[in-house]
């Protein structure tokens, strides 16, 4: 049975971002929703614990580790705080344009990114080379790094939208170790997938990953509402995105876009949607799977 129980009740104006970095930094789970009006904390650790550094904290006496130093009389500028709130969420932004603006100034860079060694033969034919050779030369990085290939502006801009609102979400109200983990695994996953149903055709993009973090942000709030119903929690999606999102995903899958010459990676997208999905369950039932394994 779920042991998460309600800790601690806030008003909406106290701001619990830095408290609730000190509990990940302490490796306390938990998770801060909305509910009647107010923040509600809710873990399965240690209530004592969790009081008392939540007082120590209010007090402005816990010793706050791994937090950006504060420098007098200096005012951070609006980007340099969302910088710091959410790195990984800038750093894979940045990566995506800087890779793709390279590749599109320089086209051989292709070939050590994509998820496969391509080229062109004598007879102008393309040519593809085999997986299992790349993995065993050690090409590992391949697995990953076709998510920063983006062939064209809107793709990069439409992909990178969505990174930014579902990847602040998960950076914000639960890690930065999380949110890597999702975007690793779901790329990977996607690309895994996409090269299974298509082993000869190039594709890259964050499609897979944005399906990934829509999938788990998405199943995240549907357990929650279970287990908690009546209340919101803020990592869940906006009304009506999923609903376009699912939209989407069938209409590239129903062929459609391809009568006027639009290829997606339908694949990428589904695998990438299944992942988050199952990284949901698993995160958020992760303490009943070590019970049941004797963890």
């Amino acid at each position: 049975m779920d042991s998460t129980a309600d800790i601690l009740s806030v008003s909406l104006e106290t701001d619990l971002s830095s408290f609730s970095r000190f509990l990940s930094a302490q490796g306390v789970e938990h998770q801060i929703v909305e509910c009647d009006g107010r923040q509600v904390l809710r873990s399965h650790y240690d209530r004592v614990a969790i009081l008392t550094w939540f007082e120590q904290w209010y007090a402005g006496e816990l010793e706050m580790p791994a937090s950006p130093p504060k420098v007098s009389n200096i005012q951070y500028s609006a980007f340099l705080k969302t910088l710091l709130r959410y790195p990984v969420v800038i750093t894979t932004s940045a990566l995506a344009v800087l890779i793709s603006s390279m590749v599109a100034h320089n086209n051989m860079l292709i070939l050590w990114l994509a998820f496969q060694d391509i080229g062109i033969d004598e007879q102008n034919i393309l040519y593809t080379t085999d997986l299992v050779v790349q993995m065993t030369d050690g090409q590992w990085w391949r697995l990953l790094t076709p998510i920063f290939l983006h062939f064209t502006s809107l793709h990069l801009v439409f992909n990178g939208l969505w990174l930014i609102e579902f990847g602040r979400r998960i950076e914000s109200l639960q890690s930065h170790g999380r949110l890597i983990t999702l975007i690793v695994v779901g790329g990977i996953v996607s690309n895994v997938c996409q090269y299974v149903y298509e082993p000869s055709i190039l594709f890259g993009g964050l499609s897979g990953v944005v399906y990934a973090l829509f999938g788990y942000c998405w199943m995240w709030a549907f357990l929650e509402s279970l287990a908690f119903p009546g209340c919101w929690t803020a990592i869940a999606p906006q009304p009506g995105v999923a609903p376009f999102l699912l939209f989407w995903l069938l209409l590239c899958m129903s062929g459609v876009l391809s009568l006027v010459d639009i290829h997606v990676a339908n694949a990428a997208h589904l695998g990438g949607l299944m992942s988050g999905l199952l990284m949901a369950f698993i995160y958020r039932f992760r303490f009943l799977l070590s019970i049941i394994l004797g963890d």
